[in-house]
């Protein structure tokens, strides 16, 4: 059973108050269940947190719509959480693969370092040909690296542009204005 908004054992009887300005008034006093607002506003089915679900479930959709598709891996790792901290409601959107940020943000050149990618211990970088480097042979495209052919060895490379999956999903699929930082 549901508590009521109003607690109804704090309703007082009418008074009669005289304020200077006029005659006399009826004034009833009533208190609110805070702990009643409180759980429809921050509580687990309260619905702005409902809302707030509905808005990283459809950004996190969007987003697995428009991720980059090598293995399939990162956009299948893409999730929804949403926490209630204190008087905060907290809706996220991301992955924990490790390399969801450097897709996201763009390396190298494109990235936030804005200089090419060289060696740190060793002469040459190496690497498989992945989807981001030209073409791959005949009935490669979406295999696994180890299928794809030789070893790229190189002094530097310039990166990976970025692609933001997440900002371009948000901006698509929320319904409010947004302001993303450092944009």
């Amino acid at each position: 059973m549901s508590r009521p908004l109003v607690d109804q054992g704090a309703a007082a009887a009418p008074r009669r108050v005289r304020p200077p300005w006029s005659g006399p008034v009826a004034v009833s006093t009533f208190r609110i269940n805070q702990a009643v607002v409180d759980e429809l506003l921050r509580g687990r089915s309260g619905p702005v947190v409902r809302h707030v679900e509905d808005i990283c479930n459809a950004v996190r959709n969007e987003a697995v719509r428009n991720v980059q598709r090598d293995t399939g891996a990162l956009a299948a790792s893409l999730e929804s959480t949403v926490n209630v901290h204190g008087r905060l409601v907290v809706g996220r959107v991301g992955s924990s693969l490790h390399y969801a940020r450097y897709i996201h943000d763009g390396t190298g050149i494109y990235g936030p370092k804005q200089r090419p990618i060289v060696p740190v211990t060793a002469k040459a970088l190496r690497f498989k040909p992945g989807r981001m480097i030209g073409p791959l042979p005949a009935g490669k495209r979406g295999t696994s690296p180890e299928d794809r052919g030789d070893w790229i060895f190189a002094r530097s490379v310039k990166g990976v542009p970025p692609h933001p999956f997440l900002v371009e999903a948000f901006e698509r699929a929320c319904p409010y204005p947004i302001r993303i930082a450092g944009r």
